[in-house]
């Protein structure tokens, strides 16, 4: 069964969704409302702190990509398994996988998680940039494995 896998391709998708997280949580795009959500300012958040040490910071990157990693090789897998072979196909895939698993565990970890209630601003900002990174993640990916399919 794994034989079927595009491992350069998986490596690129997987390279490709952590720049897009490297941009997504950036000045350059949504890291403003994300820290609004989080209930932060850019100068809390970059305060140093006990635990932010540098190799704090390199292993969160490090486990961050592995992460990443799995997550390309489970959609590459997927994209295999059930056959499909068009761009649209690949994008429908991947975003039934964002949708089915992750924007509905995001949901529910709003719900319980945040000290705010689930309907305030500060919530709903941090639930829709979360969940807009790893819809653009999987959209991305599934990009990369088909043009390296």
């Amino acid at each position: 069964m794994f034989e079927i896998l595009n491992p350069i391709g998986i490596l690129v998708a997987a390279i490709a969704g952590y720049v897009i997280g490297i941009l997504w949580y950036s000045p350059v795009l949504f890291m403003k409302p994300w820290l609004a959500g989080l209930g932060k300012t850019q100068e809390e958040f970059v305060k140093p702190q006990e635990h932010r040490t540098k190799r704090y910071g390199l292993s969160l990157m490090v486990y961050t990509f592995t992460v990443t990693v799995v997550v390309a090789f489970v959609l590459d897998l997927l994209i295999k398994l059930t056959g499909v072979t068009t761009f649209l196909e690949i994008l429908q895939i991947s975003m039934l996988l964002a949708f089915g698993f992750i924007v509905t565990t995001k949901f529910t970890d709003m719900l319980y998680t945040l000290d705010k209630p689930f309907w305030s601003i500060q919530a709903q900002k941090l639930f829709f940039v979360n969940v807009g990174y790893y819809i653009a993640m999987f959209l991305v990916m599934g990009t990369v494995l088909y043009y390296l399919g």
